[in-house]
């Protein structure tokens, strides 16, 4: 699950956009060429048609025959390609194996095995083929798929993904396809300038890319630069309209740009577009808070509520307003089912921490904070609520130590005003006022 503070639950790297589903040609029916100087061999292995043409040109291609060992194989890549582009994916995987059956060492089958399993989402099969490909020769698809496959899968660290992703870029630095996947494996792990970069260097090749778009808006967002951002997922929306997550991001960027009335109706087409998920609900909430109007979007969420309680991200949500409304009982009752989960978002466990010491409950506080700094390590805000925690514990020079090390990692000075007056209502009016003039 991605961040709550910012984002969305629906993925955190959209590398992969879903190309249309279309209507394969008819079993048997027969492509015709254009000209007489051109050959369905030909046709074929340059990919001279669209995605649909392509499998009966190169399917009647193979039924011709008298083709040496080489173009063989090109055909069967070719074929297994336009099956996968059009989202036929067991089919294509025959032709990737077919490659293989001939030759059981060729990149073009193990390579092509990889990207279905990739495009199942199937991260650690695509890790293998990939992983196979590069022992036989570390082309650019194999060494781009197993960088972004093997780190997905959770076998490759992100350096070391990176550095597969890089020795790909040096064969072929116009692969627009590995700078997005560097671009979208960059954001995961929070590096959101490096993340830029790459997608920016996808848009210098592609000024129509919208994945790209996509990515660039998502990593100015996580920088707070919100202008930029939305002129990106304003263009990545020209360019996919009908993309979910592009009309999810571009509620929320509307939103932090001060735009809540795009932010709604942007909020209002997720769902209707995706009534099963709660991200447009909690999307509509956010717009109606963010206009001033707190009751309305606790309300929003409340009627939720019964189709989505077991839903973590509404319930998140829902705390979260009750929280603004000091409702904080209420809200560490709802989020101790995202607490007790198996595998707990960072923000669940800062939210719930948050409550906790609004209730006084240190101890429970003080475990909630430590598994937090296990789970989101990246989470400078935990250095805040820990300075909270001693605080109210009476260790003064501690929390002062706690805030100044949160502060060295990122978080914003401005914090100091807070813990501030949390020391004032302590009895430490003096000590409040010499930590405050230091920051």
């Amino acid at each position: 699950m991605t961040g709550r503070g910012t984002v969305i639950r629906r993925g955190t790297s959209a590398a992969v956009i879903l190309a249309f589903v279309v209507i394969a040609p008819a079993a048997g029916a027969k492509t015709a060429l254009d000209s007489s100087e051109k050959t369905y061999a030909r046709e074929c292995i340059d990919l001279n048609a669209s995605d649909e043409e392509l499998i009966g040109i190169c399917q009647q291609a193979l039924d011709e025959g008298g083709y040496g060992r080489v173009q063989h194989l090109q055909i069967l890549e070719a074929l297994g390609h336009a099956y996968r582009w059009t989202r036929q994916f067991d089919e294509a995987e025959v032709q990737y194996r077919r490659i293989l059956d001939l030759d059981p060492r060729s990149t073009r089958g193990l390579n092509g095995l990889g990207w279905v399993a990739y495009a199942r989402e199937d991260f650690a099969a695509a890790a293998g083929h990939f992983e196979a490909s590069v022992a036989v020769n570390p082309t650019n698809d194999g060494l781009g798929g197993f960088g972004g496959a093997g780190f997905r899968a959770g076998r490759l660290d992100i350096d070391t993904a990176v550095g597969y992703l890089d020795a790909a870029l040096a064969l072929n630095d116009t692969d627009r396809w590995t700078l997005r996947e560097k671009g979208w494996i960059l954001l995961d792990v929070h590096r959101y300038e490096a993340a830029l970069a790459a997608f920016q260097a996808a848009i210098a090749l592609e000024a129509e890319d919208a994945n790209a778009h996509e990515g660039a808006a998502r990593a100015l967002a996580e920088l707070q630069r919100y202008a930029a951002a939305l002129t990106h997922i304003l263009k990545a929306g020209e360019l996919n309209p009908d993309d979910l997550d592009v009309l999810i991001w571009r509620s929320h960027i509307s939103r932090w740009n001060g735009n809540n009335l795009r932010a709604l109706r942007d909020a209002e087409l997720v769902i209707r577009k995706a009534p099963e998920l709660s991200d447009g609900v909690v999307l509509k909430a956010r717009a109606q808070a963010a206009m001033g109007f707190d009751q309305l979007a606790l309300t929003t969420l409340r009627d939720a509520f019964a189709e989505f309680e077991n839903d973590d991200f509404l319930r998140y949500w829902l705390a979260e307003m009750l929280r603004r409304d000091e409702q904080f009982e209420e809200a560490l009752a709802i989020m101790a089912a995202n607490v007790a989960a198996e595998a707990p978002d960072g923000y669940d466990l800062k939210l719930y921490a948050n409550l906790a010491l609004e209730l006084g409950r240190l101890d429970e506080a003080r475990q909630v904070l430590e598994r937090a700094s296990e789970v989101a390590p990246w989470l400078v805000e935990l250095g805040y609520y820990r300075a909270r925690l001693l605080v109210l514990e009476g260790r003064y020079d501690d929390a002062e130590a706690a805030f100044a090390e949160a502060v060295e990692a990122g978080l914003p000075a401005s914090y100091a005003a807070d813990l501030a007056q949390l020391m004032i209502k302590q009895g430490e009016m003096l000590r409040a006022v010499v930590f405050g003039k230091r920051y």
